[in-house]
């Protein structure tokens, strides 16, 4: 737990040195340092977040090594990149840790190159992803986290309008995770605006969720019809939360808390700081659609992800507005207030994840591979595969 709380604080100085107070001195090598160490944490986990175990086991037990990969293999579960890069490192390493390296340092890389090229408060965006999405989408979905990098740019190449660069890329995070087919419809998205239509629309997406919820033996269906077993059996646990979890009820109240932060924050940022948020107001809405979707459903958790990059950018320009508008007092009291005024989302996003701490808490590494047993007790009760010293 130290070692998450240390890089909360560090890169909250940080936030106030270089974004707040401007200061240049060494800004790129503690950018770089902050990325570095990010990689190493997660690269170098040992058994933490819940699907890391049975990547674990696909990767020792059923990647075949590259001499031996078959055409059928590739396609299996159709993540053909997902599955090459597994017999590549199978093959010459043998080892799951550079497996985890190479995911991290890529996923990684990207984010903190998207968050670079879209704000100047850019540790205040880092900041907010480490608090937000980090654990997520470094430990926990690697396939899809690898999807959601790319798509970030293919976003970008569709509203300059060079649509084979952005398809060329959807169809490129595809091969990571089929999930990304529903990204192709991007397009008829882009005019989507926070207006009353927009909230008419989050209205339908609430009533689509509750319909799909409902049967939702026929979306179990689609998940398997296209040859995702690994979806499967979390579309059939997500559907035990949605019924019966003793957390539901509190899961689902802070989804909504989420929610309405998030609206509340872009009606003040649209309203009261006057920010043009023209191209990010699409994904802004699909990320809102998304959210009411999984209220219901809680699968579609990964397309929340997808759009939660875009609230962080919008984030970072709000704290500069903030910031620059309070010139009568200190810019680090100034940032105060920045706190102050996201604190009730901060609440809402820990309490919302509160019972997945203990997949990441407390922390272990490849080097000391210590086991926590509630951990280990929750994994094996889930179906998980048993901790092995010998891997990695």
């Amino acid at each position: 737990m130290l070692i998450y709380i240390g890089i909360f604080f560090l890169l909250l100085y940080l936030t106030i040195h270089y974004d707040i107070n401007r200061r240049e001195a060494y800004k790129k090598f503690w950018y770089r340092f902050v990325l570095v160490l990010l990689i190493l944490v997660a690269g170098l986990r040992w058994r933490l977040g819940s699907d890391t175990p049975v990547y674990m086991r696909q990767f020792f037990y059923e990647t075949p090594f590259l001499k031996d990969l078959q055409i059928e293999d590739i396609l299996a579960g159709l993540k053909p990149l997902w599955k090459i890069l597994n017999s590549m490192i199978y093959t010459w390493f043998g080892r799951f840790y550079i497996l985890q390296l190479i995911h991290a340092a890529v996923v990684n890389y990207l984010f903190f190159k998207y968050f670079k090229k879209h704000s100047n408060y850019i540790f205040f965006c880092i900041l907010f992803y480490f608090f937000w999405l980090y654990f997520s989408l470094s430990m926990q979905i690697m396939k899809a986290s690898f999807s959601i990098a790319i798509c970030l740019f293919a976003n970008d190449y569709l509203l300059d309008k060079k649509w084979i660069k952005s398809y060329f890329l959807y169809a490129l995070a595809m091969m990571f995770h089929p999930q990304t087919a529903l990204l192709l419809l991007m397009p008829f998205f882009l005019k989507l605006k926070f207006n009353f239509k927009g909230l008419l629309i989050l209205l339908c997406c609430f009533v689509s969720g509750f319909a799909i919820q409902r049967f939702l033996g026929d979306y179990i269906f689609i998940i398997e019809s296209i040859g995702d077993d690994t979806l499967m059996q979390k579309a059939n646990g997500y559907a035990q939360i949605v019924s019966g979890a003793n957390n539901s009820l509190l899961r689902t109240v802070t989804a909504i808390g989420i929610l309405f932060c998030e609206i509340l924050i872009v009606i003040y940022a649209k309203k009261r700081a006057k920010l043009n948020v023209s191209n990010l107001e699409p994904f802004l809405m699909l990320g809102m659609a998304s959210l009411m979707i999984q209220i219901n459903i809680e699968l579609f958790y990964r397309y929340v992800f997808y759009f939660s990059f875009y609230f962080i950018i919008l984030f970072s320009f709000i704290a500069q507005y903030i910031v620059q508008n309070r010139r009568e007092i200190r810019k680090e009291l100034a940032f105060a207030r920045v706190l102050v005024f996201f604190s009730p989302l901060l609440l809402c996003i820990h309490v919302n994840r509160y019972f997945q701490l203990l997949r990441y808490v407390p922390y272990s590494s490849i080097i000391e591979k210590s086991v926590d047993k509630a951990r280990e007790d929750n994994y094996i009760m889930n179906g998980k595969p048993a901790a092995n010293k010998n891997e990695y």
